[in-house]
Parts: C-alpha cells; structure tokens; sequence
C-alpha cells in the first residue's frame, strides 16, 4: 500500500497530536460540540417542518373557510339581486305604497271601543295595581296590544295597553286592570 505526500503528512500530524493529552482533549471537545450542533441543527430543521405544515395546514383550512364564504356571498347575492328583480317586475303603484304608508300611520293611533269600552288615549294618565306594594300606581300609555285568547272564538282577542311608570320602566296590563283619569277623578282608587 503506498501513501502520497499528502495523507503522510496528515498522519504525522495526527501522530504528533496524540502525543499531545491537551490538544487530544480539545479535539474530543470540539468533535463534541460540532456533534452537538449538528443535534440542534437536526432539531431545528425537524421544528421548522413541523411548523411549516402547521402554516400550510392553517393556511389550507383558510382557504376552504374563504372558498365557503364566497360561495355563501354568491348565493346571497344572486338571490338578493333576484328580489330586486322581482320587486320590480311587481312593481307597486303609488297608490298602494300611500295606503300601506297610510295603515302604518294608522296602527298607531287610538283603537276604537272595545265591547263598549274606550281605550285610554295614548299619553293618557292611568292608575294600575302593583302587588308587590298592594297599591294603585299612576302609569302613562304608551300604546296597545292584542293578543289572541286561543278560545272557541278565534276572532276574540284580549287587549293590553302598554304602561310606562314614572322611572321609565315599560309594563302592560289587561284593560280590565286600567283604572282611567275619569276612576281616579271619581275616587274609585284603593
């Protein structure tokens, strides 16, 4: 077996370091620091993949998410693009949007008598029975309500009028449970 000059000149220079304990020593220290560099350079390349398919994975997830969401916008607006078309092709007159405009003003105003009796006008004074303090309390009306009895009479219904009390607190009663300005002129109130 024969050796150039070079490899020769290595193997005299290994020879003579290992001669030396100290330098021996360094170069067990230094092959383990290269040893473990190269462990945290492996772990490092492994954390980097790993979050590298967590980004793409994310990333993946939000695309779908987007996908979904954009089909959902197309949808709702090809629908609302088709009321659009169909509110035009209905096309109310002017007539009919003043009389709907008209009955919403109306819903507002005083309802007429019911089974005899008035309704108290709105903003109207009235006194109402609190149990929690067993007393008469004067409310002011703030509007009306019907609720259907669910009784054999499917046109009856049961009226409410909507009180509001002097700290703002909003409260509905049935008309019976009213006392009106006129009960409470007349010292009806217990």
């Amino acid at each position: 077996m024969t050796f150039d000059k070079d490899q020769l000149r290595e193997t005299a220079k290994l020879q003579k370091l290992m001669r030396d304990p100290t330098a021996v020593q360094a170069l067990i220290a230094e092959n383990e620091r290269i040893a473990k560099t190269s462990e945290a350079w492996e772990r490092l390349s492994v954390y980097s993949k790993s979050i590298s398919d967590s980004f793409r994975a994310e990333r993946d997830q939000l695309k779908a998410e987007n996908f979904q969401l954009n089909a959902q916008v197309d949808t709702l607006t090809e629908w609302y693009l088709n009321a659009l078309k169909d509110a035009a092709a209905i096309g109310k007159d002017r007539d009919q949007l003043k009389a709907d405009n008209e009955a919403l003003r109306n819903a507002a105003a005083p309802l007429d008598p019911v089974n005899g009796d008035q309704l108290p006008a709105i903003n109207s004074k009235v006194l109402i029975h609190l149990s929690s303090c067993d007393a008469w309390v004067e409310h002011t009306v703030v509007g009306y309500y019907a609720w259907e009895d669910l009784g054999a009479n499917e046109y009856l219904h049961r009226v409410f009028i909507r009180v509001r009390d002097a700290d703002g607190y909003l409260n509905a009663r049935l008309l019976k449970d009213v006392r009106t300005d006129a009960a409470m002129g007349k010292g009806e109130q217990s």
